[in-house]
């Protein structure tokens, strides 16, 4: 039951309910703590991403791998994302895109 309670809270994103969720952390059985850890990084928040760097900096390496997914998701969904490592090109360029260009009615007769 504890296990299903944290996935219906990350599956329908209920934020109240971070701190109850984030003593399942500590639960006694490794797939209600599995539940735990993914459900907080659906649920987000700061409280959510101190207790998943938590886990990580922990001695329990099984959750290891699932708090690192936790913390991904938990930046896509709070807008945390890092788009410096992309490249989308210079502002001063003089391409033009596609979209951009003018064309000639002629090309459509043809």
């Amino acid at each position: 039951m504890r296990y299903e309670a944290a996935r219906a809270c990350g599956e329908m994103q209920y934020t109240p309910a971070v701190k109850h969720v984030a003593r399942l952390v500590d639960d006694v059985d490794e797939d209600v703590q599995r539940a735990a850890v993914w459900a907080l990084g659906q649920l987000g928040g700061d409280y959510a991403r101190d207790i998943l760097m938590g886990v990580l900096d922990s001695d329990a390496a099984y959750l290891h791998q699932e708090a690192e997914g936790a913390l991904d998701e938990w930046e896509f969904n709070t807008g945390n994302l890092d788009f410096a490592m992309m490249d989308f090109g210079d502002d001063d360029d003089d391409e033009e895109w596609v979209l951009d260009e003018d064309f000639d009615d002629e090309e459509d007769d043809e």
